[in-house]
């Protein structure tokens, strides 16, 4: 490379491609976490913030699967004709090519050019990741409700049809809002004033196939945001405190300074004293100031040690005045928390969200845990909503959101009206009798009777739901994402914010799906000052996203290789290293802020 292909100064445009975008944040965030004299940083390090960082899965995928290419992620276009990026192999300190890539690095003469040119315009490599996922989260949130308002649609027209094409469909068999759906999207016409039928040349076989086809549109539409625009704008002066390759933008002392819409976060000072290493030195944990997000994930055999560190981690917030909510599966946090035995959770009460909003939430989470059929589950929600219509609450009439909610019972009783109906169908009357069937363990609960606790006041105290004693585990999946639905709106609610709780779950996998409110947590939670702590005895319970979404990662004996191989992966070690962990509290933990993995003897608690 001569000096002439250099520009003179290099400076990052307002408004750019997705692509690009990720290519300036690729820049930035290698020359925020390597130096002039270690110019280095480690494909694989680079790797695994791409699992903790909240961003995207699609975009996650987009950069890995580029990552080595030399045609178009290393070779920014806004760089000139430079190769601004190279990467060197495992025993080639050279910089020659080889197969085995292992470091990625900026060239030394465009180096300072890209440090100064972001610089210049308030850029670095989180302000760019905070455009891009704040781009996304609108798009998405656009897309996905129109998608889910056109399934609904189309679920409750093939449950209103029943299998008969030249069934009339009524506006008092869906609402008109599902009507309009319909018609724009040329299902249904109106033939006769609030009455409808399949449009011509539409069959029942190809509803059932539009249906089933929105995953895959939904998708689709997803993967043409990539050629939209976004705007990467200046945040004025950005503190880089990167020393000794941290992954981290901090302030002196530990403290992040963040930039986010609506006003700066300041978090700084949390931290957790796990253990002690080989040598003695302190392993502690600072989800406030050092680690991409605040999450920790604990697995491990049982007796190791996993409720012992949960406990430990608690103890030491507790302390730091740090509340925190801990979902009890065995009733064993009594001793670090207050139950909220005698709580309750009304999952109908109107609290920050429309009527509207709740019934498909709420159908949806039940849904997902009893694995309801597509009429089952739309039946269930205009259920709800006629019980909204029977205490007097609109969804258009704010005014009646604050009449006394319909408690959960009061669905069980529209159920049971509608099967004594001699007006009922008996094909409608069959979904209703196997919807009660699956759900009569819900209706009776103690914990759905009555206004539920404020959150407010759970907020402000360490407390826990007990959860041992619900009558199985599809009933503990639905209260526990119902606890954290409530959370997740009232911090929502209370804005962006410093990290200043903690929400623990013990048997963490059973929440791991897309869509639990546990999701939404580990991917949006750090902005309003949440952080995660889970806990599962085998990785291989995790079947969703949660263990790419967690910063730090502490693991205990895994006697198995098919658990312990995916593991040491992810903290990268050795899967034997794991398995040979036979002391309770001997453990291995790697923090996203760390470039290696560190040998850790937990303390004990108390």
């Amino acid at each position: 490379m001569c000096d002439s292909q250099v520009r003179s100064e290099i400076d990052p445009p307002q408004n750019i491609a997705l692509l690009e975008a990720f290519k300036w944040w690729l820049l930035t965030r290698v020359c925020e976490n390597t130096s002039e004299k270690d110019p280095r940083l480690e494909i694989s390090g680079l790797n695994e913030y791409l699992f903790s960082v909240e961003i995207p899965p699609m975009m996650r995928e987009m950069v890995q699967s580029n990552l080595h290419s030399t045609e178009r992620l290393l070779q920014p276009e806004d760089l000139g004709e430079v190769n601004a990026l190279y990467c060197i192999g495992l025993f080639n300190p050279e910089g020659i090519r080889c197969h085995e890539l292992r470091f990625i690095c900026v060239h030394p003469q465009i180096r300072e050019k890209i440090v100064q040119g972001c610089a210049k315009k308030g850029i670095n490599s989180q302000s760019i990741l905070k455009s891009i996922r704040a781009d996304w989260d609108t798009y998405s949130k656009e897309i996905s409700k129109h998608f889910n308002e056109r399934s609904d649609a189309l679920s409750t027209l093939l449950a209103v049809l029943n299998g008969n094409e030249t069934t009339e469909i009524r506006d008092t068999q869906i609402n008109k809002d599902t009507c309009r759906i319909l018609m724009r999207g040329g299902v249904i016409t109106e033939i006769h004033p609030g009455v409808f039928t399949l449009s011509k040349n539409i069959r029942i076989t190809q509803v059932k196939e539009q249906f089933e086809d929105i995953g895959k549109e939904k998708e689709l539409e997803m993967g043409r945001w990539i050629q939209r625009s976004i705007r990467i704008e200046g945040e004025g002066a950005a503190i880089e405190g990167a020393t000794g390759g941290a992954a981290i933008e901090g302030a002196t002392g530990g403290a992040a300074i963040e930039g986010a819409t609506g006003g700066a976060a300041i978090e700084g000072g949390i931290k957790v004293l796990l253990g002690h290493s080989r040598e003695g030195e302190e392993i502690v944990w600072r989800p406030s100031s050092d680690e991409a997000n605040p999450h920790f994930l604990v697995v491990g055999g049982p007796g190791f040690g996993k409720s012992n560190t949960l406990k430990l981690i608690v103890s030491q917030l507790r302390k730091q005045n740090v509340p925190y909510l801990i979902i009890d599966f065995k009733n064993e946090y009594g001793d670090v928390a207050e139950p909220l035995e005698n709580g309750s959770l009304n999952p109908l009460e109107i609290a920050y969200r429309t009527p509207k909003d709740i019934r498909y939430e709420i159908s949806s989470i039940i849904s997902n845990v009893f694995k309801l059929g597509a009429q089952q589950q739309a039946t269930l929600r205009n259920i709800i909503g006629e019980c909204y219509i029977r205490k007097g609450i609109d969804n258009d009439d704010k005014s009646s959101w604050n009449l006394p909610p319909p408690a959960f019972a009061d669905v069980r009783d529209v159920i049971r009206e509608k099967l004594s109906d001699e007006k009922t169908q008996s094909t409608v009357k069959n979904t209703l009798q196997t919807l009660q069937n699956r759900l009569d363990p819900l209706f009776d609960l103690d914990l759905f009777q009555g206004q539920s606790r404020p959150f407010e006041q759970i907020f402000q105290t360490p407390s826990t739901f007990y959860l041992r004693n619900l009558p199985n585990d599809e009933i503990k999946a639905v209260v526990s994402d119902l606890i954290l639905r409530k959370l997740w709106y009232y911090v929502q609610q209370r804005g962006g914010h410093p990290l200043d709780h903690f929400c623990v779950i013990d048997e963490a996998h059973r929440l791991d799906y897309e869509g639990s409110a546990m999701i939404t947590f580990l991917r949006e939670a750090r902005s309003y000052g949440v952080g995660m702590i889970l806990s599962s005895q085998s990785p291989r319970d995790f079947t969703g996203p949660a263990k790419g979404l967690v910063s730090g990662f502490l693991s205990f004996q895994l006697s198995e290789e098919k658990d312990a191989s995916p593991v040491s992966k992810r903290i990268l070690c050795k899967p034997e290293d794991i398995q040979q962990l036979t002391k309770p509290g001997e453990g291995i933990v790697k923090f996203g802020s760390e470039k290696q993995p560190s040998r850790v003897q937990v303390i004990r608690y108390p």
